[in-house]
């Protein structure tokens, strides 16, 4: 191989690795880029939002104002995403110790939730009184700020499902997909119906796939190998013992016209 062709080959391999690569490498970007900053806060409310990420969490006042924002009834995906309990008896201990960790994170996140809810539903309540202008304004940020916390929540989900995966059959990966669609369970609603499905799914396709490649592969009877393809089996004898063939070696043979020339 010339030495043009191995630097194209090399061009090509070195493409196809920063491909592969490219959305790790954007988060990569993302996380170390330089924070860009927004305008500056009221110098007391700074003070005190500094004072809150600075302190050290009491786990007994957090809990106390923790039991204040409770999911409402009729929003149930703003809750801490259960696991399945056809699945929950089944798993590891460590991994449950490992995703009860994770669901006290997504407990604090859903906490976000609930509080810019209720916020949301207060405005609203007052809108008649409150300026349009602060409305429109407060609003802004708070569906910013819940779309922020609907991402977490769903990226906890996410890592949740990854954590479990290599514990369940190879036939039912396809439930830690994150196409999953949302449910107050980390596997969707109706598991048992889903995993049903899946391995019917998986069950036919193997079992076509098994004909389709015996049928493909199928060698020919060892007492036919090497033989004339045309050759039809031993030869046949019918009547009154009358042999209804051509010369020796070439009896039963099915006639091929030539084509022309």
């Amino acid at each position: 191989m010339s030495q043009r062709c191995q630097q194209d080959f090399s061009h090509i391999a070195i493409v196809d690795a920063v491909d592969e690569h490219e959305e790790f490498l954007s988060h990569i970007k993302a996380i170390t880029s330089a924070d860009e900053y927004g305008p500056n806060l009221n110098e007391s409310i700074a003070a005190r939002f500094m004072s809150i990420l600075k302190q050290e969490s009491n786990k007994e006042e957090l809990e106390a104002v923790l039991k204040t924002l409770l999911v409402p009834e009729n929003c149930k995906l703003m809750g801490t995403t259960k696991i399945n309990p056809e699945l929950w008896p089944q798993l590891p201990q460590r991994i449950k110790m490992k995703d009860i960790k994770l669901q006290a994170v997504q407990r604090m996140v859903s906490k976000t939730l609930v509080s810019n809810a209720r916020v949301t539903e207060l405005m609203m309540n007052y809108s008649k009184v409150l300026p349009a202008e602060f409305l429109k304004s407060a609003l802004e940020l708070l569906v910013a700020g819940t779309n922020a916390a609907a991402m977490a929540q769903k990226e906890i989900s996410y890592e949740r499902k990854m954590e479990i995966k290599p514990y369940l059959n190879s036939d039912f990966a396809t439930i830690c997909s994150d196409k999953t669609l949302q449910s107050e369970f980390l596997f969707g609603s109706g598991l048992v119906e889903t995993l049903k499905a899946t391995k019917a799914a998986s069950n036919v396709v193997k079992s076509v796939g098994n004909r389709g490649e015996s049928a493909r592969i199928r060698p020919l009877p060892y007492t036919l190998r090497g033989r004339n393809l045309n050759w039809r089996g031993r030869r046949q004898f019918r009547g009154g013992g009358q042999f209804r063939g051509t010369s020796r070696g070439h009896y039963n043979q099915k006639y091929i016209p030539k084509l022309k020339e």
